[in-house]
């Protein structure tokens, strides 16, 4: 099973300077973490993840213009 965020790593989150990007996001990603679980992918590509993945080590895709 791929390494997800877990709680802790969202407090962490909240600690730095993202802060506010990410303030009252924790709902959505365990709603993310918990299909995760279920469906359990070997595999993942996140689109979009800003600065911070939902699952750890993931491949990522990004506008560059947009998420840099």
């Amino acid at each position: 099973m791929l390494n997800i965020m877990t709680k802790k790593d969202f407090d962490l989150l909240m600690q730095s300077q993202m802060a506010d990007y990410y303030k009252g996001r924790w709902a959505y990603f365990k709603e993310v973490i918990a299909i995760i679980k279920i469906i359990k992918p070997e595999n993942a590509l996140e689109l979009g993840p800003a600065k911070h993945t939902i699952i750890k080590n993931c491949d990522i895709m990004v506008h560059q213009k947009d998420d840099s």
